[in-house]
């Protein structure tokens, strides 16, 4: 091979190197396919989200690859001359990336928002085969929540939260009064005095629950201020288990925890976080209390890659999947005597963290709380150097 010939060679083999490392730095999956729809190609994105590299794969059909059904069958429907842009779906990773993120004993890897696309290739007006788009927009949409969610939160605390202390000012002076009164009652005989007795009681219930009701809606609505400090997350929790041990065995509830050794320190707040396991903790008790079954809590840690996980979750009665986006907005609750006001104090402790709060339920099979601490920012992604300068020598 003449010496100019092998030097451009070379130089074409080197960029085409350069264009496979800038493919596999992209976030988004790219499958391509060729003409007869056998997979061609796959950037590292895509082989995360079979499980397996391109190597095992290249060759066979699309339709037999470990990926998420939706995604073969938008494939499909392409194939059969449907024109898909941006169509947006709900796909689950193949169950090998959680657990290569996760670890044994917390969940896997769990659905995310996706847009699909997919485009024909073409080379001179012959068909060479087609190239699968999917665009992980999770993040995105989970931000759009939280912003939404944070705008709710603050429109209520303006409007409401001076109402909410002129509600709690009058309580305090009923709720005395109500005390002063079951004191005449107890040392009175009367016919009567036995219904009175019992009434009074039931108002100082009321009258303490409506208390509760308000201190957890101011509590929802003031600003959060962290003291946050490195602390380890493990002997927080075990404090809230050893805590709520008492509470827990009254219930027959079990009580699995599984903490990873040697967790690296966060900043944590810890008397904000101990708020928020507790309330987790109160929540999974209460989806337990009418299973018919015993009820089994599980709290689990580990350290992945660049953050920390923390898990809670029970085997109580499970949340349908229309709920799931609703779980932490204010006032949505699917108990009779639930104020709604709980989970939206816990996703707004664990955010105040930097923490992302991910949540997979089934109905009738429990539900996870899941959160992922960041250790810190994330550096960002470098590509390799670019390939020479191809500008013609003299």
């Amino acid at each position: 091979m003449p010496a100019r010939a092998k030097e451009v060679f070379q130089e074409v083999q080197q960029e085409k190197k350069y264009f496979l490392q800038l493919l596999d730095a992209v976030e988004d999956a790219l499958f391509s396919m060729d003409h007869d729809g056998k997979v061609a190609w796959m950037n590292k994105a895509a082989e995360r989200l079979a499980g397996e590299s391109l190597r095992k794969f290249h060759g066979k059909p699309f339709a037999e690859l470990p990926v998420d059904g939706h995604l073969k069958e938008i494939w499909k429907r392409f194939l059969g001359g449907e024109r898909i842009r941006n169509l947006e779906t709900c796909i689950t990773p193949h169950p090998a990336v959680g657990k290569a993120v996760h670890g044994t004993g917390l969940p896997e890897a769990p659905p995310c928002a996706a847009l699909i696309s997919c485009f024909t290739l073409a080379d001179g007006g012959r068909l060479q085969g087609g190239l699968l788009f999917v665009q992980d927009v999770s993040e995105v949409r989970r931000h759009a929540r939280d912003r939404l969610q944070k705008d709710s939160v603050h429109a209520l605390a303006g409007l409401t939260a001076s109402l909410a202390h002129e509600i709690k000012n009058p309580l305090g002076a009923i709720d005395l009064h109500i005390q002063l009164l079951q004191r005449l009652l107890k040392n009175a005989h009367f016919p009567g005095h036995g219904e009175m007795d019992e009434m009074a009681r039931v108002i100082s219930e009321e009258i303490h629950r409506l208390d509760r009701i308000v201190n957890e809606f101011l509590t929802s609505v003031r600003p959060i201020r962290a003291r946050r400090k490195p602390e380890s997350l493990n002997p927080i929790l075990e404090e809230v288990l050893r805590l709520m041990a008492p509470e827990l065995e009254a219930r027959k509830v079990r009580v699995v925890a599984d903490l990873a050794p040697d967790l690296p320190l966060l900043l944590l707040d810890r008397d904000l976080i101990k708020q928020a396991v507790i309330n987790l903790i109160k929540n999974a008790q209460a989806a337990m209390e009418n299973t018919g079954r015993p009820g089994l809590l599980k709290v689990g840690t580990r350290h992945a890659g660049e953050t920390v996980l923390l898990s809670v979750a029970d085997n109580g009665e499970g949340l349908p999947a229309e709920n799931l986006a609703k779980i932490f907005e204010p006032f949505f609750t699917t108990r009779e005597m639930g104020t709604g006001l709980g989970l939206t104090i816990v996703h707004r402790i664990f955010t105040e963290h930097g923490g992302e709060l991910v949540l997979q339920s089934e109905p009738g099979q429990g539900t996870d709380f899941r959160v992922e601490f960041p250790l810190h920012e994330a550096a960002p992604r470098l590509l390799a150097s670019p390939p020479p300068d191809r500008t013609p020598r003299g």
